[in-house]
């Protein structure tokens, strides 16, 4: 990568992170089944365990240019990892779907926070030169974790139950968090001292909450959380009124972002 020698430690552990992250995005794929088993709750709820982990990871991408600018390199991967390894025990241990969700929920959050955190040290390390093999090591290694993870998930499920998925996962979070404390060095970068964008974010996830929730009846017609005959917040009526406030918040934010 051309990267100076002394931060190729600090760079792995984050990309090893950031890969753990991004497998745990379809890493419940094949375990859904035996978890909607298992805990007795309909296909339309089960399916909210993968649903809320993009979601959340949308909105928490927004505000992750803010907290880089106002936190060191240490105390930011060390917050993203404690939240993704208390997310995998508390799904660890769940007895119920709510506890299950509480944990995809923090898992999600501190990804959300690696995936940007990974790409600014890896811009701001990398030689004008060697951004672009960078770059492409970087997607290559995030884009490889989702596709193998069905399968990893599957062979774990058959063989030790879902749970053990979970159990992988905290064993992995749990050695990053113990190799960063000896060889994570923080990354000098410009500081950022302007406000929080509130507008802006509280936009963002607006945007993000109907992508996410408020389409899921046009998806998945059948299994939705939201689908409900009779319902008024399935009817198309109700999502069709919400489209043109979708499409001005959309505009805003563009506006928001580039007219500056």
């Amino acid at each position: 990568m051309g990267v100076d020698k002394k931060y190729m430690p600090t760079i792995m552990i984050i990309l090893v992170g950031t890969f753990v992250g991004s497998l745990t995005q379809t890493l419940l794929t094949s375990a859904l089944p035996k978890i909607v088993a298992d805990l007795g709750i309909s296909v339309g709820l089960g399916q909210w365990l993968t649903t809320i982990y993009l979601l959340v990871i949308g909105i928490m991408v927004p505000t992750t240019s803010f907290l880089i600018g106002r936190f060191s390199t240490r105390q930011l991967f060390y917050t993203c990892m404690s939240f993704f390894f208390t997310g995998s025990l508390l799904a660890l241990f769940s007895g119920n779907f709510a506890m299950l969700l509480s944990g995809r929920v923090l898992q999600a959050v501190g990804t959300g926070i690696l995936f940007p955190l990974l790409n600014v040290i890896v811009l701001e390390l990398a030689p004008l030169s060697r951004r672009g093999f960078a770059m492409g090591i970087v997607g290559l290694a995030v884009s490889f974790a989702p596709a193998i993870a069905p399968t990893l998930s599957g062979w774990l499920n058959d063989t030790y139950g879902w749970q053990s998925i979970f159990l992988l996962l905290s064993v992995f979070s749990g050695a990053i968090l113990l190799c960063a404390a000896f060889l994570l060095k923080n990354v000098k970068r410009e500081e950022f001292s302007g406000p929080l964008d509130k507008l802006s974010i509280l936009l963002s996830y607006y945007n993000n909450l109907w992508i996410g929730y408020g389409s899921q009846p046009y998806a998945f017609p059948s299994h939705s959380l939201s689908y409900n005959k009779g319902s008024n917040w399935s009817d198309d009526s109700f999502l069709g009124s919400t489209r043109p406030y979708v499409r001005q918040s959309a505009i805003l934010l563009l506006q928001r972002s580039f007219c500056r």
